[in-house]
């Protein structure tokens, strides 16, 4: 059975993290894990090149996970570039977030068309989240 699941991920190109991230999502919200608590729900990874920061967010990014990102951010070398290609979803303080740290300056990359439509639908969100 295992050799059917490992085929199946590497035939729908899903990488072995990501699944993780999924598996953790589903196990918190439908309560099945006993420690449902201490799920990972984000993975923030910071890397420092010659010219810019990039911290890239995989997962589900909610109010406490957008206080991590937040303090990432502000300790991080600028210019900063936020990749979301792994981002699932996030709650509105998630939104808020990325669209404040857009205003200053942060380039978003990597969104999903879900994901780009989270930070585009309200008035007065940024014309672009970055497909790439």
């Amino acid at each position: 059975m295992d050799y059917k699941i490992n085929a199946h991920i590497r035939q729908s190109g899903m990488e072995l993290a990501n699944l993780e991230i999924v598996l953790a999502v589903a196990f918190e919200r439908a309560g099945n894990a006993r420690n449902t608590r201490r799920a990972m729900r984000v993975r923030i990874t910071t890397s420092t090149g010659a010219k810019t920061t990039t911290i890239r967010i995989e997962g589900w990014l909610g109010a406490l996970e957008t206080a991590e990102l937040l303090g990432e951010c502000r300790s991080a070398d600028q210019p900063l570039r936020l990749n979301l290609k792994g981002l699932i979803s996030m709650d509105d303080t998630g939104i808020r977030a990325l669209r404040g740290l857009q205003e200053e300056g942060a380039e978003l990359i990597g969104a999903s068309p879900y994901i780009q439509q989270l930070l585009n639908t309200s008035a007065g969100a940024p014309e672009s989240a970055g497909s790439e």
